[in-house]
């Protein structure tokens, strides 16, 4: 026999009914949308949990109510105009979107599905209404939309970005080996070479920018990058400033651009912060200022606005931006003519690279801006003070002029611990012009060793990823071994965590890769040819 075959009618007809009943109710409160029952002149009998939910109301407070009073003051019989003509297909119809109010007074819009219930003689006696809130749904959509509206804005920026960058690096790039290739087949004019070999420092310059900028961003937007406070000098940092950028508008035979630096004190004005990143701010917005300025003045300086807050501003007389770029200056890879033939190249980053160090000091940046009059930038944030006596720092870039003549000084000997063939040739020939003997050591034990065995070794420079394969720190090794012998950290990384590894080493100054002549002359200067900085060990 079967399981059909097993049942009896007898005890469905008899006990099904309370069955089905049970589960109904189960059905009934467990539904996820406001649901409710009505007698025929609309006057509500039933609701669900989710109805109290929705609405924000007590059952006592609903019950025997008209579905009507739940419509946000619309009044009459817009829910339904039911009068019992049920042969008119109009007469029970509602729109399939209405506002309803809750109790607290909000407003949603809820979707409305409206059934009869009819009895068995099908004479109508009430009806089943279940309202979707849809609020939550019409907000998705729209986000949703807006989401979508911003990955295909994002996508765009982005292959801009890609090809402007490819635009950017390659220019330089073509420059260098271009007019490498040049010097290597001989060119017999003296003065010639010179242009030559100064249009490729130029554009190594630029193409360093260009690299430090991507790596300077992409820390920024992982958050990797942490501002290091120390105690600093403002107006020499101006001065600093001030120095490099005069001297660019000044080798610029085209520029017709005066450069100012505004300040309200000539003392100079100890503070703590990080310099580093101010100065960083401060030269963006300056590159900014001379790259968009071709004739007239350029002001910088800072204010202070008092409660331990100074405003850093950058003031050109350039071309101005209009009113609906302005929104767009400080976002990522956005450029206000981002075509490959418009006339200011740049890669889009310097302001974003701002903007980010703005919120990493919990300042403010912004612009103020009249097409064809200019523009001036604007920088506040908090200046500590500072906590002792403003020094000299030891890791200072300050830079120097390159003298290839000192006749009158004293030969050194400097051990270079690099793995790298063309590195260490480049420190031996810039050394060599500076009358400092360079000896060569490929790693860590090969420079013990060679410590050891000369006494004449007055500075070590060495490559901060080389490690003493024992698993001892080399540079905290010499410091132990030899204290008085200066360290030099030389790094092709600028992050942080590089960074700070050589300042907890004990290290006496960094350089970084690529080598800046002057820098690397000035760390000479400074522990191998001024008077009394060479000690016996």
């Amino acid at each position: 026999m079967t399981p059909e075959e097993n049942i009896d009618p007898v005890s469905v007809s008899s006990h099904g009914s309370e069955w089905w009943q049970s589960q109904f109710e189960v059905l009934f409160q467990l539904c996820p949308e406001a649901t409710l029952f009505t007698d025929a002149s609309w006057k509500i009998s039933r609701v669900n949990a989710a109805f109290l939910t929705c609405f924000g109301c007590s059952e006592k407070e609903i019950l025997g109510k008209k579905v009507n009073a739940l419509l946000d003051g619309l009044g009459g019989n817009l829910f339904t105009n039911h009068s019992g003509d049920r042969d008119n297909e109009e007469a029970g119809a509602c729109p399939p979107s209405l506002d309803f109010r809750r109790r607290n007074g909000t407003v949603f819009k809820g979707k409305t599905i409206v059934s009869e219930i009819t009895d068995k003689d099908d004479a109508l006696i009430g009806f089943l209404c279940i309202i979707q809130d849809t609020t939550y749904k019409n907000e998705a959509v729209k986000a949703l939309a807006l989401a979508e509206k911003k990955a295909e804005e994002a996508e765009q920026l982005m292959s801009t970005f890609l090809a402007n960058m490819s635009h950017e690096i390659r220019t330089p790039l073509n420059g260098i080996m271009g007019l490498s290739q040049l010097l290597g087949s001989g060119v017999p004019d003296p003065e010639e070479r010179n242009d030559y070999i100064n249009l490729i420092q130029s554009n190594g310059e630029h193409l360093l920018r260009i690299v430090s900028n991507v790596l300077d961003f992409a820390q920024i937007e992982t958050n990797r990058l942490k501002l290091r406070m120390a105690d600093f000098d403002l107006h020499r940092m101006l001065l600093e400033v001030y120095s490099t950028f005069e001297s660019m508008t000044n080798s610029n035979p085209d520029s017709n651009v005066k450069l100012f630096l505004d300040h309200e004190i000539d003392n100079h004005r100890p503070m703590r912060s990080d310099e580093t990143r101010l100065k960083q701010i401060l030269y963006n917005l300056l590159s900014n200022a001379v790259k968009f300025t071709s004739e007239g003045e350029i002001h910088f300086g800072y204010k202070d606005v008092g409660e331990n807050r100074i405003r850093l501003y950058v003031k050109d007389t350039g071309i101005g931006i209009t009113d609906s770029c302005l929104p767009k200056v400080f976002k990522r890879f956005c450029q206000i003519d981002s075509s490959l033939s418009r006339e200011y190249e740049g890669t889009g980053l310097g302001l974003a690279i701002c903007k980010g160090l703005s919120d990493m000091f919990g300042g403010e940046i912004w612009v103020d801006s009249e097409l064809g009059k200019g523009s001036t930038f604007y920088f506040e944030t908090s200046i500590e003070t500072a906590r002792s006596r403003t020094e000299q720092s030891r890791f200072s870039t300050s830079k120097t002029q390159i003298e290839r003549s000192q006749s009158t000084r004293h030969e050194a000997s400097v051990l270079v611990v690099e793995n790298n063939d063309s590195n260490f040739q480049l420190l031996k020939d810039l050394m060599d012009l500076k009358k400092a003997a360079a000896y060569r050591a490929i790693n860590g034990e090969e420079a013990i060793e060679a410590l050891e065995k000369r006494s004449d070794i007055a500075l070590v420079v060495i490559d901060i990823k080389l490690q003493y394969s024992k698993g001892k720190d080399f540079i905290r090794l010499i410091r132990t071994m030899w204290p008085d012998l200066p360290v030099v950290a030389q790094t092709a990384c600028t992050f942080r965590t590089d960074i700070n590894r050589a300042i907890e080493s004990k290290c006496d100054a960094i350089l970084t890769k690529p080598i800046d002549a002057s820098e690397l002359y000035r760390i000479l200067d400074s522990f191998l040819f001024e008077p009394s900085s060479v000690e016996n060990r």
